[in-house]
């Protein structure tokens, strides 16, 4: 899968300072959007050619354009990230050298996957199928609560009889969760899969939290329905990705890879080409399909496979399977791309254009594709009961249903506008004879009398359209731990050089610029500021140039340099050496110069 964005990012990179890359896929690789202490030793770097001083400066740079963030802990210490929105894309542009070593751009990676699926996708065993598509439950619970409300006890929790209420209308299921050990403990806590639900719900600012009671808010409920189904699935992945999405860097390279390397929608692919560092992990069919550590603090790299698959398979985002040869397959029930948003759409035009709705039988079921607007599917919940959610959900209209909401503010005529409007077919006869039966019960028994202790309810009509109005007070959200960690507001990122390197006014200007020979006491000052800024030396050794990035003086009188060398006609491999003065002639310290490399 290719996408204009990771194109741009790819594109991006490229006008990168060659350190700037390297620090950037290295940290990428390593550590995923994990957060980086700025620690580093010059070990971690050599391998990939670049001193420690080097590396500094290009993570200089990548601060000052936006690739890298960082983030204070609660005692001041400082940390590095990249942030979230970055993986994807950088998942493509770096796809094989994560778990290989070797940088490549990812099209060798992708090809193959492409090549797996064509010829795993006959004969799959479906062996999780999504249960529900998230978008429409998180309707059909809203309507819900507007209907029977969720009130909260004095300590601010759910009362029990509510919550068994809320769990049997779901169409979600705990099992499905329970690998993300996100559950609470805590006697008085929800079940997983309704504080997943709940904690969501709140993270999109569609519940609201009063001293009493949870209620909708109407303000970004009217937003909120008349996006597009593909735009609301964007949302509520990226969120589960990166609330409840383990952080660990194995685990957030294999959500990208899952998302940014897998074919279209529909399309069958093998799992175990896309683990990170596949090599290092034996993988069996059973062990991709059980989710069962139960130890939070010791999770395999398997595990976090298992739980991240289930997870999706329960949100109904994608299903799990094997083909012939018992090969565990995954196929993408929603477009994948379209999980990769980074803006916010609200509305999709294109709805208007085309002509979705809804058949009403003589049964007074009501038979809703999925291709019909998540407005429409709305409505529905609101005056029609739900009897069962598949690829054609079915709903049916009862003297209940429609009074239930007439109670929240519908009128029978809005209810009969808003089925004459969206019926590809019309309204049965006798249908809408019973709609005009029910409508003739006393007022007293359809109008909910509103309580003057509760917020307000009241509803105005347009066109077919129902606005439910809401005047709640928005306080709090579910608890959930909070991180010890804050946004760091400052901007200014040192390049002074005589910050960067620590006494750089002080050497002699000659030390960096000449490349020359100099007395064996002044080698070992230079060699000595040299392992102090992590930055390499240049030596002329016979007729060849190399380079060395030292760490250590052996000796006092006749004093040896060890260090990692490479000479300049080899390949820039880096060996552990241990040279003697005696072995070189000029000598140059090289100082990385921010301004320089970023050209």
């Amino acid at each position: 899968m290719r996408n204009n964005n990771t194109q741009q990012v790819q594109w991006s990179t490229e006008l990168l300072s060659r350190a700037e890359q390297i620090v950037l896929s290295t940290l990428f690789r390593q550590h995923a959007g994990a957060f980086i202490s700025p620690k580093f030793s010059s070990a971690v770097w050599v391998t990939e050619g670049l001193s420690g001083a080097e590396a500094r400066v290009g993570l200089i740079g990548l601060r000052q354009k936006g690739w890298i963030k960082t983030t204070r802990k609660t005692w001041g210490e400082l940390l590095y990230y990249i942030p979230n929105v970055l993986l994807p894309q950088l998942t493509e542009v770096f796809a094989i050298k994560v778990g290989s070593g070797n940088t490549h751009d990812g099209s060798e990676e992708a090809q193959h996957i492409g090549q797996s699926h064509m010829i795993t996708r006959n004969h799959i065993q479906v062996l999780h199928e999504a249960e529900v598509d998230i978008a429409a439950e998180f309707l059909h619970l809203m309507a819900w609560i507007i209907h029977d409300g969720l009130p909260l006890t004095s300590k601010g929790m759910i009362h029990k009889r509510t919550l068994r209420q809320l769990c049997s209308i779901t169409a979600l299921h705990e099992s499905h969760f329970q690998g993300l050990h996100i559950h609470d403990d805590d006697q008085e806590g929800y079940p997983v899969h309704i504080a997943i639900a709940l904690d969501l719900l709140l993270r999109l600012g569609l519940l609201e939290k009063s001293d009493t009671h949870v209620y909708i808010s109407n303000e970004r409920l009217q937003v909120w329905i008349n996006r597009s189904w593909s735009s609301m699935h964007c949302e509520i992945y990226n969120i589960c990705a990166e609330r409840y999405g383990m952080s660990e860097p194995y685990a957030q390279h294999f959500r990208s890879r899952l998302l940014i390397l897998a074919p279209a929608m529909n399309e069958w692919f093998p799992i175990r080409s896309l683990l990170p560092w596949r090599d290092e992990v034996q993988v069996e069919e059973q062990d991709l399909l059980r989710c069962d550590n139960p130890n939070p603090k010791s999770l395999s790299p398997l595990h976090l496979v298992q739980s991240w698959l289930r997870a999706l398979v329960g949100l109904g985002f994608g299903e799990v399977g094997h083909d012939a040869t018992g090969e565990v397959v995954y196929r993408w029930l929603v477009q994948p791309a379209d999980l990769c948003c980074s803006g916010d759409p609200i509305y999709d035009e294109k709805l208007d254009k085309e002509k979705f709705g809804l058949f009403i039988q003589p049964d007074f079921e009501i038979l809703l594709p999925p291709e019909a607007p998540p407005h429409v599917r709305w409505r529905l919940e609101l005056c029609a009961e739900l009897v069962t959610r598949d690829r054609m959900s079915i709903y049916r209209l009862t003297k209940e249903s429609v009074m239930k909401a007439v109670r929240i503010g519908f009128t029978l005529d809005q209810i009969v506008l808003f089925l004459n409007n969206h019926a590809m077919t019309g309204i049965p006869e006798h249908v809408h004879l019973a709609l005009q039966q029910w409508g003739q019960v006393p007022e007293d028994h359809l109008a909910k009398a509103p309580n003057p202790s509760e917020p307000t309810l009241e509803a105005s009509h347009r066109a077919d359209e129902l606005v439910i109005n809401l005047n709640v007070r928005s306080q709090g959200t579910i608890n959930t731990a909070e991180t010890p960690y804050e946004e760091d507001d400052e901007s200014h990122v040192s390049t002074e050089l005589d910050e960067l390197w620590p006494g750089y006014k002080d050497i002699p200007e000659m030390w960096h610029r000449e490349w020359r020979k100099y007395h064996a006491s002044t080698v070992r000052q230079i060699a000595s500021k040299a392992i102090e800024w992590q930055t390499k030396l240049e030596l002329k050794r016979n007729e060849d140039i190399v380079y060395i990035i030292p760490d250590r003086i052996e000796g006092h009188g006749d004093w040896m340099l060890s260090g990692w060398v490479t000479s300049s006609l080899g390949e820039n491999v880096f060996e552990r050496q241990v040279l003697s003065p005696r072995d070189w002639g000029n000598i140059r310290l090289i100082v990385p110069d921010h301004e320089r490399s970023a050209t």
